[in-house]
């Protein structure tokens, strides 16, 4: 909860964030907080049916009928794709339904994490570091040290031979088909 807090800190109008500290308001039986939560995200982001969604669920925890069915005909209207998925998703076995969590793919994560890191001081020090003078000599050094070491196995030219007969050097290339 500390953790969504902290982003909603930073982004008050991160939907993702307010629908999983709602679900976890949900799961604390603090359903008066999880619907604010939900409402607040349905505002942010129009587009995420999965706040309806968990917004239908818990108003069926406290019994309130229509507004469940309200949620849930605009969560419909979103994506009825989603919530039939997620209706179906359970089977006869399981009675109560759980507040489905807004997922981050791995990409966001790793977008969102390096963009992070390259804020601040960071930013300013890869900048710092890419154009000092003195790292521009290194790197052209270091290019040096790997590029004229191999210019020295790999000749250009293919050497001479020592004749198996005489011992003369000669180069297979220009002898004639009678030796």
């Amino acid at each position: 909860m500390a953790m969504y807090q902290k982003v909603l800190e930073i982004d008050p109008n991160h939907a993702r964030a307010m629908v999983n500290l709602g679900n976890l308001h949900a799961l604390r039986q603090e359903f008066a907080l999880a619907q604010k939560l939900y409402h607040r995200a349905a505002e942010a982001d129009p587009a995420m049916a999965l706040a309806h969604y968990d917004s239908h669920l818990a108003h069926l925890e406290v019994f309130s009928l229509e507004a469940a069915d309200d949620e849930l005909r605009q969560a419909r209207k979103i994506d009825d794709a989603l919530v039939t998925g997620l209706l179906t998703r359970l089977g006869d076995s399981q009675v109560k339904r759980i507040p489905q969590d807004a997922e981050y793919s791995r990409k966001e994560i790793w977008d969102r994490a390096i963009s992070l890191r390259l804020e601040g001081t960071m930013k300013r020090e890869v900048a710092r570091a890419l154009t000092a003078p003195a790292t521009l000599a290194a790197g052209a050094g270091l290019l040096a040290a790997l590029i004229v070491p191999g210019l020295g196995f790999a000749s250009r030219v293919a050497s001479a031979r020592p004749c198996r007969r005489c011992g003369r050097p000669f180069w297979r290339r220009r002898q004639v088909a009678t030796k």
